[in-house]
């Protein structure tokens, strides 16, 4: 009888350490799946992320070069408004100076806002040698009604100066610079 207990006791104790040992290898087999599972998702996850980050790039650099070639011809397109702008400019100056009696009151009108903007001091005009010709007759009656110093002839440069600032601004003929003769029918060596 001892021998069949110890049998038993035996057989109960090898039962009972299989049972652990099939426990344990249960639980570390799905110890082991949820951490290859884990890893799976972790790694599906960096894939994904790595994916947003390549696409988001990929955005920004095709937005970046769509908003260069927009950018280059918003800079084309104002360019040429300008220079037609410029042209049409030309065309309407070139209509001015044909009309000798308004020419000559937009020149006088120039001049007048040049002299009361700039501060006080002395102010040479330059114009082109047929403006000058076609303001001499006029100088002197200017340069009185704006109550600056009348000089006596277009080409001397007299201190205009008035109570307020400037005066009727004196004419000089185009001398303190080298330019090259003006081809067009307006103003284009006008400075202070």
């Amino acid at each position: 009888m001892q021998v069949s207990q110890l049998e038993q006791a035996l057989q109960q104790q090898a039962g009972t350490l299989a049972r652990e040992l099939l426990q344990n290898a249960e639980s570390a087999r799905a110890r082991m799946l949820a951490e290859s599972a884990e890893k799976l998702r972790l790694a599906g996850e960096h894939e994904v992320l790595g994916a947003k980050v390549e696409a988001e790039r990929l955005v920004r650099r095709q937005g970046q070069a769509a908003e260069t070639r927009l950018a280059a011809e918003l800079d084309r397109l104002r360019w040429a408004l300008t220079e037609s702008a410029l042209a049409e400019v030309k065309i309407a100056f070139r209509h001015l100076v044909q009309d000798e009696t308004r020419y000559l009151d937009v020149l006088e009108a120039w001049l007048a806002a040049a002299a009361q903007a700039l501060p006080p001091g002395d102010l040479v005009a330059e114009v082109r040698p047929e403006d000058e010709k076609r303001l001499a007759p006029r100088w002197m009656k200017c340069a009185r009604a704006r109550r600056g110093v009348a000089s006596r002839s277009p080409r001397t440069a007299i201190p205009a100066k008035a109570a307020s600032g400037y005066g009727w601004p004196t004419i000089a003929p185009n001398t303190t610079r080298r330019s090259k003769p003006a081809t067009r029918a307006w103003p284009t060596n006008w400075h202070a």
